[in-house]
């Protein structure tokens, strides 16, 4: 749990989700546009799969299958 102090002098708790975890990333992506750190830490919203990172995960996951037998 994290105390955070409030303006009025009164420590609030928070606990889970996104005050878990501080990254780099996470912090760039906030300095960068708060906006886009909302959306997608606070409000769960992700961005779409490109196509060529579908292609690759689909290709990862045959070489695997092929590993696999």
């Amino acid at each position: 749990m994290i105390d955070l102090q409030t303006q009025s002098g009164q420590a609030s708790q928070r606990s889970g989700g996104v005050w878990d975890y501080i990254s780099a990333s996470r912090l760039n992506l906030w300095l960068r546009c708060p906006l886009a750190f909302k959306c997608r830490y606070i409000d769960g919203i992700r961005t779409p799969t490109t196509l060529s990172l579908f292609l690759g995960k689909q290709v990862h996951h045959g070489y695997v299958d092929l590993a696999v037998m």
